[in-house]
């Protein structure tokens, strides 16, 4: 094949526009599979996702995940013979320019989309049904527990297991009177009530509950407050910029001689490269997706690297590549792009019973002949319940002094199941 295909879309942001991403056209020939049409319109769907302000170190992990799955999906013959076109969207991390560029996304038209995280889905969840739009949010914000939204569907795991990952892990250490530091942000702070209750529940005691704002100059003097109280950790959570000046001031006060257990922004690279990797392999963890494995996984790991070569996968990207393959098999169950129809076949291609499937021809050879599919992503099982929400163990990671993010010990489902209810 030759020419040029559009990957993906950045739609316009106030005064700042974004331009098209261009890119040589992949062989469509790999596992058998056959290019899609291009007399077909394409199906679109959007990704809703911090490409500035404070979560941006996300955002465009997403993005490569997003643009990785559909190449994928169109390699072996697109959703019922049509190209997945992508289209995304910046919400700067911001609830009111959320709303803006959902309101954008939707003039598009999307059958589907994937995001926002964690600190713009209040702003934006109660949007998706009324447009009819399905949406695969990716934060663990915790008032999605109980989510009872037709079009919403969860593409990880709950704050609430995170938190208890986090406070099991803890108590795992022997630290059984631990400090908390959390940046005053809704994706942050919902950890926080699960994570007291986890951990209080099992032994452990609070020294003292510390908030911070974003982007301060200085941390001094809550820093001093919190190792007035004499911890033997601190649970900890913040975005690189703030964890910058944060860790700065840790060091400077010489306070880093604590182990800081944090959440899934503890694993990113960002924050390894702002806290400094040398300090970050001796006193600082994250919480991370257990580590995957299987036919999914593979299958995603070398269409990342068939995308992006000798880049390596960004945090919670298998789950938006689980999210973007959910959506497609949907539609192919229901032989139907509309939002509409599709959304009543999620569980159909996700729950058990069925065919173990974990590629999307496979998949969809098996739908083609008839079969009930049991899809198992690069994330794990994707077994929906009743609210729409995932769940499965958690990893606590490390980073070398090298920068590599090495896991060094994974909180059992059946752990999480016991530190989640207290």
């Amino acid at each position: 094949m030759t020419g040029w295909l559009i990957r993906a879309v950045r739609l316009a942001a106030g005064k700042k526009a974004w331009a098209a991403l261009a890119v040589p056209a992949l062989a469509l020939t790999a596992c058998g599979g056959s290019a899609t049409s291009t007399s077909k319109a394409p199906v679109t769907f959007g990704a809703l996702i911090p490409l500035t302000g404070g979560a941006s170190n996300f955002g465009q992990g997403y993005e490569m995940a997003a643009v990785a799955a559909s190449d994928y999906i169109n390699a072996h013959g697109g959703v019922l013979g049509r190209r997945l076109n992508l289209v995304v969207a910046d919400d700067q991390t911001d609830p009111v320019d959320a709303v803006a560029a959902l309101r954008r996304l939707e003039l598009q038209s999307p059958s589907f989309i994937v995001g926002p995280p964690a600190p713009t889905i209040p702003a934006t969840v109660n949007l998706f049904d009324p447009a009819h739009i399905v949406d695969f949010p990716i934060g663990g914000i915790t008032t999605l527990d109980n989510n009872t939204r037709k079009y919403v569907w969860r593409s990880g795991f709950s704050d609430n297991t995170l938190s208890a990952a986090m406070a099991a892990y803890a108590l795992h250490q022997g630290y059984s009177h631990c400090g908390l530091l959390f940046e005053s942000v809704v994706g942050s702070l919902s950890e926080v009530p699960p994570l007291v209750a986890a951990y209080t529940a099992h032994g452990g005691q609070i020294t003292k509950q510390v908030t911070i704002a974003a982007n301060q100059n200085s941390y001094a003097a809550e820093l001093e407050s919190l190792f007035q109280t004499k911890p033997d950790c601190v649970l900890w959570s913040a975005d690189a910029t703030t964890s910058a000046t944060l860790f700065a001031d840790i060091k400077e006060l010489g306070f880093g001689t604590v182990p800081f257990i944090g959440d899934d922004y503890g694993a990113t690279p960002e924050i390894g490269q702002e806290i400094g990797y040398s300090f970050a392999s001796k006193w600082v963890t994250g919480i991370i997706s257990a580590a995957p494995s299987g036919p999914a996984y593979t299958t995603y790991l070398k269409a990342w690297e068939a995308a992006y070569p000798g880049s390596v996968p960004r945090d919670l990207g298998n789950n938006v590549w689980d999210s973007v393959t959910i959506a497609a098999l949907a539609m192919s169950y229901a032989h139907s792009s509309n939002p509409s129809v599709w959304v009543n076949d999620i569980t159909k291609v996700t729950n058990p019973p069925g065919a173990a499937c974990f590629t999307y021809p496979t998949c969809v050879a098996l739908l083609n002949a008839g079969k009930k599919i049991n899809y198992s992503g690069a994330s794990g099982p994707d077994d929906y319940n009743s609210n729409h929400n995932l769940f499965g163990a958690w990893s606590v990671a490390r980073f070398s002094a090298a920068g590599v993010l090495t896991t060094i010990y994974t909180v059992s489902a059946k752990q999480i199941a016991a530190y989640a209810r207290g």
